[in-house]
């Protein structure tokens, strides 16, 4: 199981895919950070220019723009945050969830099975499949946090100032966000490698029905934007579609229902990989 697992992890993180995504993945992320580190310090000199031209010293209300609000799972002010959370489950299928596919057209999945047990293969490619659907979103948010960090201060969020921070008042996390900021965007960034790398698993489940690559890698996507659609057709409910509440603070995020979500993920593609990998033929 460990030599089976060692080489899935090679693979994974090793292949030319997942750098591109990565690669890709990033560039979106220092974009957004360097939106933000130049609003934050043009805003900043604005106000220092009319306080020179008045004499008079505006609020600089410090607590509505930080590093709270600048990162890339909490800002709204550049376009690279929407892109990136949308693009987010196809960045997460490319990492390695095409993998199994191309793996059955090959023929090389008959070499394996026949030096180590099938359910061993299964499980290392369901954990490899995983980590870097989770690696290849996660790693860029934590870069972006950093760059951020680096020029623009943290200070603590102040109730006063929520027109800022799009907190929506009826959010699970929302006191997390104001009591201990670190711990709510240390706690986003676990949920979204978490969901990042559930969803790259859906493209390993859809490999045991349908063989095409480009099928495999899409239907996150999709199945991630009818999930969207159908949660903007609903009204005063919770938000079920994880490329909003990933990301955005303005709606209404149930800590129950996105546990349910992450489980029953969970669940469906992990019974299918064990499951139907038992029995699927592969001779």
């Amino acid at each position: 199981m460990q030599s089976v697992l060692k080489m899935e992890l090679k693979k994974a993180f090793a292949n030319k895919l997942f750098l591109c995504a990565l690669c890709l993945s990033a560039a979106i992320a220092v974009y957004s950070a360097v939106f933000c580190i130049h609003a934050y310090h043009t805003f900043g000199q604005m106000d220092m220019n009319s306080a020179q031209i008045t004499g008079y010293a505006l609020n600089p209300e410090l607590p509505g723009t930080s590093l709270f609000t600048q990162w890339i799972g909490k800002e709204f002010i550049s376009p690279a945050s929407s892109l990136f959370y949308l693009l987010m489950p196809l960045l997460a299928a490319l990492g390695y969830g095409w993998s199994y596919c191309n793996e059955r057209k090959s023929g090389y999945i008959k070499s394996i099975v026949t030096r180590t047990p099938r359910k061993n293969y299964f499980l290392s490619k369901y954990i490899a499949v995983f980590l870097s659907g989770g690696a290849v979103v996660t790693i860029p948010i934590l870069l972006n946090i950093m760059l951020v960090a680096a020029f623009v201060p943290a200070i603590q969020p102040d109730v006063f100032y929520d027109v800022y921070y799009g907190a929506h008042p009826w959010s699970t996390l929302t006191p997390l966000f104001y009591a201990h900021p670190f711990g709510y965007m240390l706690l986003k960034t676990a949920a979204t490698f978490v969901f990042a790398g559930l969803i790259a698993t859906l493209s390993l489940t859809v490999t045991f029905f349908n063989k095409n690559v480009f099928v495999v890698t899409l239907t996150p996507l999709f199945f991630l934007l009818l999930i969207n659609y159908i949660s903007n057709s609903l009204s005063n409910a919770p938000e079920i579609s994880p490329i909003q509440f990933l990301h955005s603070g303005k709606v209404y995020v149930s800590l129950g229902v996105v546990l349910c979500e992450a489980i029953l993920l969970f669940v469906v593609s992990f019974a299918v990989t064990v499951l139907r990998g038992k029995k699927n033929d592969i001779f």
